[in-house]
């Protein structure tokens, strides 16, 4: 007799995230990325480690600042 309910729902990581879990990467220029609270997406031209900043430069040459940690996105996979 096959199994009405499927296979065990306790078996999964329901916690999980559904994006993933972040991934730690090194900020380098010319990587690009989408900051997730604004949807800004751009190129990585200036990384202040004093100030833990990074400056994104999108397509039509516009910039701007953020902060430096989670709430970033490298092809749709959150990374720190």
């Amino acid at each position: 007799m096959p199994d009405r309910y499927g296979a065990d729902v306790l078996n999964t990581d329901w916690r999980a995230p559904k994006r993933g879990r972040a991934v730690e990467i090194e900020a380098e220029r010319g990587l690009v990325v989408e900051e997730v609270t604004t949807d800004w997406c751009g190129e990585i031209v200036a990384v202040e480690r004093d100030l833990d900043t990074v400056t994104l430069e999108d397509r039509r040459g516009r910039r701007r600042t953020f902060p430096l940690g989670p709430g970033f996105l490298l092809e749709g996979v959150p990374v720190i």
